[in-house]
């Protein structure tokens, strides 16, 4: 055995004759006594072998003979340990690696291998995730009841009895039977090797799912590619991985054709459709909204489509479709144009394995097209491509293959640009760049499937699309025309709501309240008649119907959906009581509010802050007010949200006369926050500080020096205002007039002008001018006070001239 397996590895010319290996000739026909007798006397006959010299070249060969019996003696019983141990491992080894080792063999080009080899190099094959499959520990009894049952019905109905690791080693039994020495062969076994992966998909060992798909997305078979990436397409989606759901949806495209008659005529869409609602579903996510789109009509929901099997031979005849045609573009891809066929089938394209560059200048040399690769890395540029599009549109071959790569095609006409956006850097480029796509895949998508069902969903997405643009008008007539032509369908209501938005967007808020009572009239039992309802109540509040909002609020809120809803109702409670000018309702609510806040970024804590610091202050719940506001300087804010906080906080200070607390928290105030605006509100506030502390000169020399350096004449109008005030306690009545000259004509109508008009009124009334100081202050009086201060302080000094009169 040994000596045959030498002369197999040895040089076919080193391998000595019969002739060589004895001098005499050899007898065809030998008996027992030939082999057994024979005169002994012979192996001393000095006259058959003469001796010359002492070690004569006799006794050298008879050493010589000694050592080699020795020497093959030793080899043998080297070779039946060896064989030995072999045996032993392969009885006490599992079953499955036992398959793996006689697939190992079978792969073999050289039958009459030793099966030790064949073992040897099995057991080191650990990467190979087929053999890893073969380790699962289903237990001996329910492998021997397997082994008794191996046929492709026996996987199958495993698989869909949620046996999904018995289906695994059904198939792995399967692909182990395959002798791999034909085309059809391996691509049965890859097929199988992607089942194995499906069946494994809906159990825990993702690590080893990844390594069978990886086997099945590089198998020679276009067919088997094609299936692998359909299924990962919609994994992928399912597990928001959205661009690589969409580029494994352009990559089964690519194949597609392979198997398009004998598959559902809706595959293709099916794939495009995804492709679509991926890349729309990351861009709701790179927005901040939510990623998971309404209704049940989406990739999630639709059926997952599998080959039709009836026998191994048609099977293999499946998997092997295109393979003829791939092997003629294995030098270079295969670009052709046919003007003799009609239109959207002119062009063809073939490609196995090809740099995606030389696809697609190839592509750009025959279609005429100006081609920009500038932006593309050497490794996006050389991306292996797989192409079988036999027939198709020229601009849909182009997309295909570019989407195939995970890049994105944008052709204008003339020519065609490739962007990776990978390689983008500003976020703001990236979205644009996307939205202008994933806007184009769904027009696309309704111009090639008019008749599709999905059509609807196509038009929802466009208008959150073209929302996304801030392309208002064109997104409401997207949401009207599902609303309108499509009223059973279930994204209806979410049109309706949508389109609400847009109009709350455009300050239209009557259009949206239309817009949510049709919802609530049509759809009473819709899921979102609770978001519905509460869009409904900030339209109407944004509207200035508080009471109205207040009542629609309090429906939410006794409903208590779920924390969401409680926290948005609560907060417009708390809103429209303090807009009332309910203040101690408000502060109820707004407490409440502050309690439900779980994200310290969300925009409306500020707001909430500021309106339960103002209640407390008009409840002169002054020490309450303090702490909510200087607790709430440790958010996160916006600056100008900062600013007022802490001015709100000044004031909830200076109620309790806590001057030396107030001067801190101005002293705290990062000039870096401030805009010119705020810097005028800190310097008027400061100001205030001052006079209440009755020490208005520190104030006058703030304001004058400060004042210079504000050019708005609306801000200086304020500061002059103020500085009119310090005058005026500091008894400069002259200066006091004059900055009220300069200012009445700048500052804002209401509340500054009918201030200013009082101040005129305490000027003339300390002139000793009692006339013209009543006269403007029931002229103050006619055009309305609003501020209950100012008015007690109008209505004092006309009390005081009507005493003096008397």
């Amino acid at each position: 055995m040994s000596s045959k397996k030498s002369d197999k590895s040895g040089n076919r010319n080193d391998v000595p004759n019969l002739s060589e290996l004895f001098s005499d000739d050899v007898k065809l026909e030998t008996s027992a006594g030939d082999i057994f007798s024979g005169p002994v006397s012979g192996l001393n006959d000095d006259k058959a072998y003469p001796v010359q010299g002492n070690a004569g070249p006799r006794q050298a060969d008879r050493r010589f003979a000694t050592t080699s019996s020795s020497f093959t003696q030793m080899i043998l019983i080297l070779n039946i340990v060896v064989l030995t141990g072999i045996l032993v491992y392969l009885v006490r080894r599992p079953f499955g690696v036992i398959s793996a080792a006689g697939e190992a063999s079978t792969k073999s080009a050289d039958s009459a291998r030793p099966a030790a080899s064949a073992a040897a190099s099995e057991i080191n094959d650990t990467t190979d995730p087929a053999a890893l499959v073969k380790t699962m520990e289903l237990g001996r009894h329910t492998t021997d009841v397997l082994d008794g049952a191996v046929s492709l019905q026996t996987a199958e109905r495993l698989y869909a009895s949620k046996e999904y690791l018995k289906a695994a080693y059904v198939y792995e039994r399967l692909r182990g039977n395959l002798s791999l020495r034909t085309d059809r062969d391996e691509a049965l076994a890859d097929w199988l090797t992607l089942q194995m992966a499906l069946c494994l998909q809906k159990t825990q060992e993702q690590e080893l799912m990844a390594e069978l798909f990886t086997r099945a997305l590089n198998s020679r078979s276009p067919v088997v590619r094609a299936l692998a990436n359909y299924n990962l397409a919609f994994i992928q989606n399912h597990n928001r991985n959205f661009l690589e759901a969409r580029r494994h949806a352009y990559q089964a495209m690519a194949l597609l054709k392979t198997i398009e008659a004998y598959m559902p005529t809706t595959l293709e869409a099916d794939c495009y459709f995804l492709a679509a609602e991926s890349l729309t579903r990351y861009l709701l996510r790179i927005g901040n909204q939510r990623d998971d789109l309404p209704g049940n009509t989406w990739s999630d929901a639709q059926p997952i489509y599998s080959l039709p099997i009836t026998d191994q031979e048609q099977l293999g005849y499946l998997l092997t479709e295109g393979m003829d045609q791939l092997s003629k573009s294995a030098i270079a891809p295969l670009v052709a144009y046919d003007p003799q066929r009609s239109i959207g089938a002119q062009w063809t394209a073939y490609a196995l394995d090809a740099p995606l560059d030389q696809l697609l200048w190839q592509y750009a040399s025959e279609a005429k097209v100006v081609l920009n690769l500038n932006s593309l890395s050497a490794a996006a540029r050389q991306h292996k491509t797989m192409v079988y599009l036999p027939l198709v549109d020229r601009n849909y071959l182009a997309e295909v293959a570019v989407g195939a790569a995970g890049l994105v095609w944008r052709f204008d006409g003339q020519s065609g640009q490739v962007y990776d956006i990978s390689t983008f850097e500003h976020s703001d480029a990236l979205k644009a760049v996307l939205v202008r796509e994933a806007a184009a895949l769904w027009q696309r998508f309704l111009l090639r499937h008019r008749s599709d069902p999905r059509k609807p969903n196509a038009h929802y997405c466009l208008g959150q699309l073209y929302t996304m643009a801030d392309q208002a008008a064109t997104a409401l007539g997207e949401y009207k025309l599902v609303a309108t032509q499509y009223p059973a369908h279930s994204l209806a209501p979410y049109a309706l709501l949508g389109s609400s938005r847009i109009k709350t967007t455009l300050r239209d808020f009557t259009g949206a309240q239309t817009d949510l009572n049709e919802l609530l009239i049509r759809y009473p039992n819709s899921r979102i008649t609770d978001e519905a309802l509460l869009s409904l109540a900030e339209a109407t509040m944004e509207n200035g119907n508080y009471a109205e909002a207040a009542e629609l609020f309090g429906r939410v809120y006794h409903l208590n959906i779920n924390r969401r809803a409680r926290l948005q109702s609560v907060f417009g409670l708390g809103k429209c009581a303090y807009e009332q000018g309910h203040f101690a309702e408000a502060a109820k609510w707004l407490t409440e509010t502050l309690s439900l806040f779980t994200d310290h970024s969300d925009k409306r804590l500020a707001a909430t802050c500021l309106m339960l610091g103002q209640a407390l202050i008009q409840t002169e719940q002054y020490t309450e007010a303090a702490k909510v506001l200087h607790n709430a300087l440790g958010a996160k804010l916006g600056n100008r949200e900062y600013v007022r906080i802490a001015l709100n906080l000044v004031e909830a200070e200076l109620k309790q006369q806590h001057y030396v607390g107030a001067l801190e928290i101005f002293e705290r105030i990062p000039e870096s926050r401030l805009t010119q605006e705020d810097s005028v509100d800190v310097m008027i506030a400061k100001a205030r500080l001052y006079r209440q502390m009755d020490i208005p000169t520190p104030a006058i020399a703030l304001l004058r020096r400060k004042i210079e350096f504000i050019a708005e004449s609306r801000l200086r109008a304020l500061l002059s205002l103020e500085l009119a005030e310090c005058y005026l306690q500091n008894g400069e009545l002259t200066p006091a007039r004059r900055e009220l000259n300069e200012a009445m004509p700048h500052l804002p109508t209401g509340r500054e002008t009918r201030r200013a008009a009082y101040l005129l009124a305490q000027i003339a009334y300390r002139n000793n001018n009692h006339k013209q100081a009543e006269a403007i202050c029931l002229d103050v009086m006619k055009q309305g006070v609003d501020d209950e201060s100012l008015r007690r302080e109008v209505l004092g000094l006309l009390g005081a001239l009507y005493t003096e009169q008397q």
